[in-house]
C-alpha cells in the first residue's frame, strides 16, 4: 500500500474522556459511506469538530463539517462510491478511535472537473477520531 493512496483523517467526536465513543465513530463512517453531509453527521460530532487530511485534495478543509460536505459532493461524479471498513478499534489508553477503510468508486457521474471517464478508483483511508475532552 503506497502512502500516496492513503488518507489520514482526524476529527473530534462528542463525548467526554470517560466515555467510549466507538458507536459515534461508526455512525459517522456509516453516514460518510452513503454520502450524507453535515446535516446528518453533526448529530454524532462536536459542532466545532476539527479535521486534518494529508492529501492535496483536502488542503484548506479544516472542519469535519467541511469534510462531510466535501464527501457528499464527491458522490455526484462518483455515484457508486462506498467505503468498506476493514478495521475499527477503540484505544482507551490514548483516548481515540481508529478505523481503516477503502473507498472505491467509478467516475460515471456529472459534476466533476472533467466529463465522466468510467475509470474506477480506490483509496485507502485511516480515520482517527478523538472524543472532545469537555464533552
Amino acid at each position: 500500500m503506497s502512502t500516496d493512496r492513503r488518507r489520514y483523517l482526524y476529527f473530534s467526536l462528542l463525548g467526554g474522556r470517560d466515555e467510549r465513543r466507538e458507536g459515534d465513530g461508526e455512525a459517522v463512517l456509516r453516514q460518510l459511506r452513503v454520502g450524507n453531509g453535515w446535516e446528518v453527521c453533526r448529530a454524532f460530532c462536536h459542532p466545532d469538530a476539527s479535521f486534518a487530511g494529508q492529501v492535496d485534495a483536502l488542503s484548506g478543509i479544516e472542519t469535519l463539517e467541511a469534510y462531510t460536505n466535501w464527501m457528499r459532493g464527491m458522490m455526484s461524479p462518483l455515484p457508486d462510491g462506498e467505503y468498506e471498513i476493514g478495521s475499527f478499534g477503540v484505544d482507551e489508553e490514548r483516548n481515540n478511535v481508529a478505523a481503516y477503510a477503502v473507498f472505491r468508486a467509478t467516475h460515471t457521474g456529472e459534476g466533476g472537473p472533467v466529463p465522466p471517464t468510467g475509470k474506477r478508483m480506490e483509496a485507502d483511508c485511516v480515520y482517527v477520531m478523538e472524543p472532545c475532552p469537555n464533552g
